[in-house]
């Protein structure tokens, strides 16, 4: 049985707990949270036997069903932040991808994202793909490669026989931030 202490913790708005191993005397926890970036997460402080902070583990609260965690996840560990765009008329434009898998500022020609996370597909097919506005009118997808802060977004050469292909590229995408 885990048992919550209501007394003040070590960290600020956290409580002793026996989560975990140790005691509350010796290797302890606490339950705790904090406000990063105007997310709340629920954190697990662990400190040792003197009472000195060892770690902590984060925890997110993440949309309901296994689908929406895992995209949510994905998007917000690879894609979330803002990103630099040089249109093809030399102009700097911000796009910003989200957690929940919107996306603003691409051309204005999309309002979402989806990673395609299928672990089954073809092994010849070594392509990774975002679509754009799943089963929507201006659904389209893209290949993409994410090398360091820089996100490329190709066109995908598919064929009836074979695997797909990169096509052209189509958006170089520079992160500037995240989120």
């Amino acid at each position: 049985m885990q048992n919550l202490g209501l007394r003040k913790g070590m960290q600020p708005g956290s409580l002793p707990t026996n989560i975990g191993e140790g005691s509350f005397k010796h290797n302890y926890n606490e339950l705790g949270f904090e406000i990063i970036n105007s997310d709340t997460s629920l954190f697990i402080y662990h400190y040792d036997d003197k009472g000195k902070p060892s770690g902590k583990e984060q925890y997110l609260k993440v949309p309901r069903g296994e689908q929406d965690a895992l995209q949510f996840m994905v998007n917000k560990e690879l894609f979330s932040g803002v990103y630099q765009n040089l249109s093809e008329q030399g102009e700097k434009r911000e796009v910003t991808f989200s957690d929940d898998g919107k996306i603003c500022g691409l051309d204005n020609a999309y309002s979402s994202y989806y990673i395609n996370t299928d672990f089954i597909a073809d092994q010849d097919n070594d392509i990774d793909e975002m679509i754009m506005d799943l089963y929507g009118k201006n659904q389209h997808s893209f290949a993409f490669v994410i090398k360091a802060d820089t996100l490329f977004l190709y066109n995908v050469n598919e064929t009836d026989v074979g695997p797909s292909t990169l096509g052209s590229l189509k958006y170089k995408l520079t992160r500037i931030k995240t989120k």
